[in-house]
Order: C-alpha cells, then structure tokens, then sequence
C-alpha cells in the first residue's frame, strides 16, 4: 500500500489530498484521484501502465477532480484500453459528467474509461 495523499482538501507544499495506491503482482490500484494523482504514482515509482483501475470513494472534487487530467495523461504516454473506474451510482455519474465537459472526440485511439457500479 502506497499513501500518495494524506492531507486534507486543502493541500500544501508538503502534502495532497487523500489518495492511496495497491500494488501487487498484477498491477497497481488506485484509490480515490486528486489532481496530482500520476505526478504521486511516479514519486511511488509506480508505473502508470501497471493502473489496473481507479476506485472512487465519493464525489468530492478532492478525491474525484483529477480523474480527466489522470485519462489524459494516461493516453499521452500511450495507454489504449479503457480504464475500469469502479464506484456506487453518484460517483460514476459525477465522473462521466466530468469526463464529458473535455471533448476527446480528437484524441487518436482514445479508449476512454469503463464506469462499474
């Protein structure tokens, strides 16, 4: 288990918002995604092509904000498969509304996410 965040929604020069990380023999799971969630993978040296999915816990902006920024720079360093995001009903909904104010419709061989309940 890996703590990428520990600090409050108010972040400072020392820490970010709550975000944990599972590594395992398969991959790497994350749970919750501030703004700065691949920057903390990479402090972890956590290889983003091992994200297996993310987890949200809830809708806040804090643990959900990221998530555009976190698909973006997943297709630019070449990411091509969905990425599973798994949360109750409310979660997803505000992730998709999210994800759909960017238009990706441009992006080549962009995937997308794959929303579980």
């Amino acid at each position: 288990m890996h703590l990428l965040g520990t600090g409050a929604a108010l972040s400072d020069a020392s820490r970010t918002t709550t975000m944990l990380a599972f590594e395992g023999e398969e991959g790497v799971l994350l749970i919750d995604c501030g703004g700065d969630a691949l920057q903390r993978m990479l402090a972890h040296e956590l290889d983003p092509a091992r994200l297996l999915g993310v987890i949200l816990t809830h809708e806040h902006p804090d643990h959900i904000g990221g998530l555009p920024l976190l698909v973006e720079r997943l297709w630019v360093a070449g990411r091509r498969t969905p990425l599973p995001i798994w949360g109750i009903e409310p979660v997803l909904r505000t992730a998709e509304a999210l994800l759909r104010l960017f238009d990706t419709s441009e992006w080549p061989d962009f995937a997308g996410v794959s929303p579980q309940v």
